[in-house]
């Protein structure tokens, strides 16, 4: 199978003192099945100027946030890359996702089995302490996954899941069927975001400061809502609309360091 690395919408820019003209990717987290190809290795934070400094992994560079490149980008093909429904990045760089097992796989390949048997896996991602989150579809739940021992815990049921993204708590933000929820990593215990009925949502990114969570309705429309002071969340608020035809859906995005949100 190949993967196409490529950039289909681009829909807002949320940082503060920011003067982007043309934003692009800058290598931020991404949920989904579809990526672009990040100009550098770049990790999202934030500061209150027009230059961001991402220093949380060991390949941080400094991102301009008024230089960044036009769209439409280019992309690349690469044949090396795992079938992943959803992958993320471990902060050695391997690319890290679940394909007949939970694998990770260096620039170039090949991948690297790391635990058997996880099955049919959607929204992938690290928590603070090293463990994965991961959404088990077959199992209808949110597990959590050692990488080095193969230990799995099964964290709580759930209805339909589909993309997950962690908060600065640590928390599991995961989109489910008709809502979204926050699951704690370290017992299970689950609280409401935003209760939707009847709505079909897939992937979540937060903002890059965090303040604010978005997720995407399949069928062309952006949600988000926003955080107080106490983590709190506000009223679910409908963002965009995306023009989508055929049998296209939205799927995966993400937000880079200057606060701008892509839509796969």
């Amino acid at each position: 199978m190949r993967l196409c690395f490529t950039l289909l919408a681009l829909i807002g820019c949320t940082a503060s003192n920011t003067d982007a003209e043309t934003p692009t990717d800058t290598g931020a987290e991404t949920t989904g099945n579809t990526t672009t190809t990040p100009t550098s290795n770049t990790t999202p934070t934030t500061t209150a100027s027009n230059t961001t400094t991402a220093t949380s992994e060991p390949w941080a560079m400094n991102v301009d946030c008024t230089q960044l490149l036009p769209l439409p980008l280019t992309y690349t093909t690469h044949d090396w890359v795992p079938s992943h429904e959803d992958w993320t990045f471990s902060t050695d760089g391997y690319m890290v996702g679940v394909s007949g097992g939970l694998k990770r796989t260096p620039f170039g390949g090949p991948a690297e089995l790391l635990v058997p048997n996880i099955g049919n896996a959607k929204g992938t991602r690290y928590l603070p302490d090293g463990n994965l989150v991961i959404v088990d579809v077959d199992a209808q739940s949110l597990i959590k996954v050692d990488p080095f021992t193969g230990g799995r815990e099964t964290l709580h049921q759930l209805s339909t899941p589909n993309g997950v993204a962690i908060g600065a708590d640590g928390w599991a933000y995961v989109t489910v069927s008709g809502a979204v929820v926050r699951i704690d990593t370290s017992n299970g215990d689950l609280e409401m975001i935003a209760d939707l009925p009847g709505m079909s949502f897939d992937g979540s990114s937060f903002s890059e400061d965090y303040s604010r969570l978005y997720w995407n309705s399949e069928f062309g429309n952006i949600w988000f809502v926003d955080f107080d002071a106490n983590n709190d969340p506000g009223p679910p608020t409908q963002g965009p609309n995306i023009p989508i035809s055929g049998f296209s859906i939205l799927d995966g995005m993400t937000v880079d360091a200057c606060g701008n949100l892509y839509v796969v």
